[in-house]
């Protein structure tokens, strides 16, 4: 029975733990710099090797809440990195455009040189 209790209450604590790291970061991961995501990555790939490596030490009821803790924290790493790739996208075809306008314009140029 003592051992049930360390156990079960160290499951539930890294549960816990999981679940107050993807909660802050749900709230915060606008304002987050790329050492916050690093940071965070470390603590959460921590946590996640040590369920993987006592997985079978949580009750079905754990695994799952773990498993969706997890998931909610790889959404938001996904949309984080389809934000930085959004952001790329736009400065690339702002770039197009530039590329564009500078070609219409000599082409304008030219043309009033040899139609003056």
């Amino acid at each position: 029975m003592m051992f049930c209790i360390f156990s079960c209450d160290f499951q539930e604590y890294k549960i816990s733990k999981l679940k107050k790291l993807v909660e802050k970061a749900e709230k915060n991961s606008s304002k987050y710099k790329s050492e916050d995501w690093v940071r965070l990555d470390k603590e959460v790939s921590e946590l996640e090797l040590e369920f993987n490596q006592t997985f079978d030490d949580y009750s079905e009821i754990e695994q799952k809440e773990f498993s969706k803790l997890l998931g909610r924290y790889k959404y938001l790493k996904l949309k984080q990195g389809l934000g930085s790739i959004g952001n790329e996208l736009n400065d690339a075809i702002n770039q197009i455009q530039g590329v564009i306008e500078a070609i219409n314009n000599d082409s304008l140029q030219k043309n009033n040189k040899e139609n003056p």
